[in-house]
């Protein structure tokens, strides 16, 4: 992301976890921590939790990807479309495109709303799909295993999703049972896959993350 450097290949979300300990410990920051993500991000958060348990205060998950499902980011399909996209990226046509049309600006392309045009971040994307179904999925099933059962938890999930795809709805049921300390499973009605881009989600969304901070 941004202007940071391309990781080495492969990357695993392990490894990813363990650079991002890393540069926690060389910015002298400590925990206790409130772990949030969305989408993928859950199975970095989950192997984080697991490797950092005395350190982590709650876990909240937003629509995230359970272990079981990470063939929907490791698809040939999926692959070939980034490995497209990272050929085609340095002729700068999305980015045109971007500018002249939708008013996209520099920042938007290095941090914002066409970060996902940004050579280095499609470059990651591929590391992932590569990945996913095996040293990620072993990863995120070795950090289920570990994860301490009483971490405080809440899945927060699109209502739109679990109402298109049984099987989605499965996987977020699947895990509401990470912890044995779940406090709140909420399927936020007519949301999208970002949640917090519906307003009733949002305001959930604050909510469960101060009930998180402040609980004993």
């Amino acid at each position: 992301m941004g202007f940071s450097e391309n990781a080495p290949s492969p990357l695993s979300a392990g490894m990813a976890v363990d650079a991002f300990s890393e540069a926690l410990s060389r910015a002298d920051e400590t925990g206790p921590w409130i772990l949030v993500s969305h989408g993928v991000g859950g199975i970095y958060s989950r192997i984080f939790a697991s490797r950092h348990a005395t350190e982590i205060k709650g876990l909240l998950l937003i629509d995230t990807l359970p272990e079981s499902q990470l063939e929907r980011i490791a698809s040939a399909g999926r692959g070939f479309v980034l490995w497209l996209r990272g050929i085609l990226s340095p002729l700068g046509i999305d980015r045109l495109m971007g500018a002249i049309f939708r008013g996209r600006s520099r920042k938007d392309r290095v941090v914002g709303r066409s970060a996902h045009q940004n050579p280095k971040q499609i470059k990651a994307k591929l590391q992932e799909n590569l990945v996913a179904t095996t040293l990620t999925r072993n990863e995120a099933v070795a950090a289920r295993a570990i994860l301490p059962r009483d971490i405080p938890l809440v899945v927060a999930s699109s209502g739109k999703a679990v109402k298109a795809d049984k099987r989605w709805d499965d996987g977020q049921r699947e895990l509401t049972e990470l912890t044995d300390n779940l406090v709140a499973w909420d399927v936020v009605d007519h949301s999208p896959h970002k949640v917090w881009n519906d307003p009733h989600g949002r305001a959930l969304l604050e909510k469960r993350v101060g009930e998180l901070v402040h609980r004993k």
